[in-house]
């Protein structure tokens, strides 16, 4: 019978005694080559099989695990529903309290609150708690009256302990079952210990249920002392919940609480059953370190476990993190016994399976090796053939998706944008109008910055897409560097300090007044970085550096770091971060992101010629950086006009033929163009537009790209097609922001293509460009005639606000309203620097001078 797979023997001329002995030792060399061929088939079918006996085994004790994690996540939730509701059925206790005292208008004797108690009946009800009592509130003033009360009562040795003058005591009056242990605690001032302090506190100024911290209780001693915990319920005269927190702290009468010891409270919570088979340790607080351990199922030291899991608890306005750990008692009842069988009958039967192989393989033919060699030919060019129509087909599929993809991203822009044009349009207007109320300012604030947020929610998108598909550009123009920098850094510094973050801005001195950048794309570069870094920072620090690494003549390099003291990234993390969608583990407990901030920095430096690095220590905060080169740019003369300061212009009065298909976006258009002194006409498509052009020869045209009837590129080309309509003035708008949609605009004869929401500043500007118009500015924002580098200071009723907020020490609403002013106009950023830097070093009595200085100086001017 033949060997596996290769043929009989080679092949040789016969020409010689010679040749004939080397024919036959190649001949046995063959043989020996075919046999050990046939034995390597064998040993790989056993190898397979026996990985695939592995694989099941894996499979099953995965599955083992799976069924044992099931049993033990329900066991964990059964014990922590049954912690949460006994702890809710204690804060109905305290509740019942309350009720006592508002149906006896607070005048509860001591028989009153002996009897409620008893007939809670809560060792057999309530078991865990120690007593139910009410803790008084006494003025420094009112001590000896209360005191002379008590002692009245029969209790002549009663006094508030622990002595001393303070500004307020909470003595606890009433306390039963009035056992040795809590006589321990009668007249016990808690507001004098600091983590009973907190929770009362915390009751009192919300009328909620408080819990403290870990304590020792009063009523401790020697013997057998445990950790325990206070539950509070405040109670305030007349029997109602005052409205503000002052007027909460001026109406309270005391708190009804309870205290506790954790291993009682345990014991009466959980069965010995539910503790036998899973080991429960709960900590005071959200992390799980030994100072903060409250209480724990066992005393024994913990072995080997195969599962546990942590969760939190929120109750009273207080966490707890319990930690359940798998006994052996549990890991014994795991299925391990199931994957050895399969793992030792599957091996057994790999090796019986190739000892067949290897029996068939034997006795394989010359003639089948030809056959399968033939055929091994046809299916490797089927197979080819198929690959090369899959590959085609799947080409195919994937530019349809992409194009689709596009389509949809289009759409969904447009979609997006058109109502949002209107929402931002009026956010802008109304933003302008002084009339309003602070309160309402705020709203109007409100209103727009969440519109804003939405649309670079959208613009993220969006970016992804076009940076996927090549076809984001970067538009570099001369920028004043300094302040692009300082206003990025004003901006994160009022949010660093709203989450009680420092902030540090580095940044080197005589830099380039101006450069050419694409000033958008890097302040999105930098807000990301920044806004990551406060995001993911709860203390310490955040730092925006800025170094200079070569400068010449026509460029300066510089290297730009952003550097926290926050969670930290594990170092496999750090490109996986880089990726679309992709977050940091810790991020589930912060407010939800797109993931796609990261994605779009990395590939927004990539353009400019960079790269982002980073380094961090998990725990110890992490350092992004990258570096730029520059090309010095002429210093910019031209003082930018804010919208708010636009009036209206000088000369006859223009019409402007507003065309849109939305009636709110035509209704915003119109107010805005009608208060700065337009003439306006409108038309809901693009035919109407052709007609209304013939009838009212207005002097601009905005058209709305995607209208019914007739597009506006068609309308555009209409109106082009036509001699004496050629060079009429026309602005495309559009809320679709794809790729080709300017390109399509100015072929079909559009000035200027602006995308929705509409900028009000923006649209003006270019009217203003296109019209060749002199706008006339409000008299109050003009500036004064001041030297090169003087500092303009805000209105006068800027200046006096920030003159109060100093007096009231409100340092945090001082670099906030600042923070505005700049962002409102660029003028005032050097005036907001330096208000800046003083509130930083608390120095109310230099920002009351700056603010006296500004106001003579406008008194001198006027």
């Amino acid at each position: 019978m033949d060997e596996l797979d290769l043929p009989l023997r080679p092949s040789f001329p016969e020409t010689g005694p010679t040749h004939l002995a080397r024919q036959g030792a190649l001949a046995q060399l063959w043989l020996r080559l075919r046999r050990q061929a046939t034995l390597l088939w064998a040993g790989l079918t056993f190898l397979s099989l026996a990985l695939a006996a592995f694989l099941l085994s894996q499979s099953a004790s995965d599955k083992a695990m799976q069924i044992a994690h099931e049993r033990f996540e329900f066991k964990a939730s059964e014990a922590q529903f049954a912690i949460r509701q006994r702890l809710l059925a204690y804060e109905q206790v305290l509740r019942g309290g309350s009720a006592l005292f508002e149906a006896t208008a607070s005048r509860v004797s001591r028989t009153m609150w002996r009897d409620y108690v008893a007939g809670l009946a809560i060792d057999r009800n309530y078991p865990g708690i120690q007593g139910i009592g009410y803790s008084e509130r006494v003025l420094p003033q009112d001590r000896g009256t209360v005191i002379a009360r008590v002692r009245g009562e029969g209790f002549p040795d009663f006094d508030i302990v622990p002595s001393g003058e303070r500004e307020e005591y909470t003595s606890i009056v009433f306390l039963e079952p009035f056992d040795w242990r809590n006589k321990r605690a009668f007249g016990y001032d808690m507001f004098s210990e600091p983590v009973r302090r907190a929770a009362m506190a915390r009751a009192r100024d919300s009328g909620q249920p408080a819990v403290s911290g870990k304590v020792i209780l009063v009523q401790e001693t020697q013997r057998e002392v445990q950790n325990g915990f206070l539950m509070y319920l405040p109670l305030y005269r007349d029997n109602a919940l005052p409205e503000t927190a002052a007027e909460r702290r001026a109406a309270l009468l005391g708190f009804v609480y309870a205290p506790f010891r954790m291993r009682d409270l345990m014991q009466g919570i959980l069965r010995n059953e539910q503790l036998s088979n899973i080991r429960l340790e709960i900590f005071d607080g959200p992390a799980a370190t030994d100072e903060a351990l409250l209480h724990d199922s066992t005393d024994r030291v913990a072995s080997a476990s195969a599962l546990n899991a942590d969760r939190q608890l929120q109750i009273g306005g207080h966490t707890w993190t319990i930690r359940y750990t798998s006994r052996p008692a549990f890991d014994a009842t795991i299925d391990r016994q199931t994957p050895l069988m399969i793992l030792l009958g599957g091996s057994v039967l790999a090796f019986l399976i190739a000892a067949i192989v290897w029996s068939l393989a034997s006795n394989r033919s010359r003639a089948r090796e030809l056959a399968q060699a033939n055929n091994a030919l046809h299916e490797e060019i089927a197979e080819r053939m198929k690959l090369e129509t899959e590959l085609i087909g799947a080409r195919d599929a994937a530019e349809a998706a992409n194009r689709a993809k596009s389509a949809f991203l289009a759409n969904m822009s447009h979609e997006l944008r058109t109502p949002l044009n209107a929402v931002l349009g009026y956010a802008q207007m109304l933003g302008r109008d002084k009339s309003l109320s602070e309160w309402q300012t705020g709203a109007v604030d409100t209103i727009r910055r969440s519109g804003e947020h939405l649309l670079t929610l959208i613009g993220d998108v969006l970016d992804l897409s076009k940076i996927e598909a090549g076809k984001l550009e970067l538009t570099s123009r001369p920028v004043s560097l300094t302040g692009l920098l300082r206003g990025v850094a004003e901006i994160v510094r009022v949010r660093a300090e709203e989450r009680q973050l420092s902030f540090f801005f580095d940044l080197p001195s005589s830099l380039p007044s101006f450069v050419n950048v694409d000033d958008k794309r890097l302040r999105q570069v930098l807000l990301n970085l920044l806004g990551n870094a406060v995001k993911f920072t709860d203390c310490g620090h955040v730092r925006f550096a800025v170094d200079r690494l070569d400068e010449s003549d026509r460029e300066i390099r510089l290297r730009v770091s952003v550097e926290d003291t926050g969670i930290g990234i594990e170092e496999d993390q750090f490109k996986t971060i880089f990726e679309p969608f992709e977050q940091v583990s810790d991020i589930g407990r912060r407010s939800a992101g797109t993931g796609l901030g990261l994605s779009i920095t990395r590939d927004l430096v990539r353009l400019m010629g960079s790269n982002v690095e980073v380094a961090s220590t998990p725990g110890g905060g992490s350092r992004f950086w990258f570096e730029l080169t520059l090309l010095i740019a002429e210093r910019q003369d031209e003082r930018p006009i804010a919208a708010s300061s636009m009036k209206g212009y000088r000369g006859e009065r223009r019409t402007v033929l507003v065309v849109d298909d939305t009636p709110e976006n035509r209704a915003v258009l119109c107010d805005l163009l009608e208060k700065v002194g337009f003439g306006v006409v409108q038309a809901t498509n693009g035919l109407e537009a052709v007609e209304t052009v013939e009838a009212s020869a207005p002097d601009l045209v905005l058209m709305d790209v995607m209208t019914p009837v007739m597009d506006g590129l068609e309308a555009m080309r209409r109106i082009r097609e036509r001699p004496s309509w050629r060079d009429l003035p026309m602005i495309a708008v559009s809320a679709s922001v794809a790729s080709d949609d300017r390109a399509r605009s100015l072929d079909a004869g559009a000035d200027a293509f602006l995308a929705k929401p509409l900028d009000h500043l923006q649209l003006l500007r270019e009217m203003g460009r296109l019209l060749d118009l002199d706008w006339i500015e409000d008299a109050a924002d003009e500036p004064d005639d001041e030297p090169d580098g003087a500092i303009v200071a805000p209105p006068e009723s800027a200046v006096a606000e920030l003159s109060d907020l100093a007096r009231a020490g409100n340092m945090r609403r001082i670099r906030s309203r600042v923070a505005e002013l700049a962002e409102q106009d660029s003028r005032y950023r050097p005036f907001a620097a330096r208000v800046m830097t003083l509130a930083a070093e608390f120095d109310s009595p230099a920002i009351l001078r700056l603010m006296a200085a500004h106001l003579e100086e406008r008194k001198g001017a006027a």
